[in-house]
C-alpha cells in the first residue's frame, strides 16, 4: 500500500515548484452546513460546480471507507 503526504505538505511542495492547487472553499471543523459547498458556481468558470472534495488536514486510515478523502456530489450537477 502506498502513503499519502499530509494536506500542508502538499500546499508547501507545490508552493516550492510554483504549482496551482484547487481553490480550498473551506478550511476548519467538520459540520452538516459545509455540505452546501458542494454547489453553486464552479471557481473555474460559469458552469455549475461539480462538487467538493473533503479530506482531513492529515492523512488517515478508516477501516470501513479506506483512506479519508471524500467527495460530494453538488445535487445542481446531478439535476443538469
Amino acid at each position: 500500500a502506498g502513503s499519502f503526504l499530509h494536506w500542508d505538505d502538499v500546499v508547501e511542495i507545490a508552493g516550492w515548484f510554483g504549482l496551482d492547487l484547487v481553490p480550498i472553499l473551506h478550511r476548519g471543523p467538520w459540520s452538516k452546513e459545509l455540505l452546501k459547498l458542494a454547489d453553486g458556481t464552479s471557481t473555474f468558470s460559469k458552469n455549475v460546480r461539480e462538487g467538493c472534495v473533503i479530506h482531513p488536514v492529515k492523512e488517515r486510515f478508516d477501516e470501513r471507507v479506506g483512506r479519508v478523502i471524500l467527495k460530494m456530489i453538488g445535487e445542481q450537477y446531478l439535476l443538469r
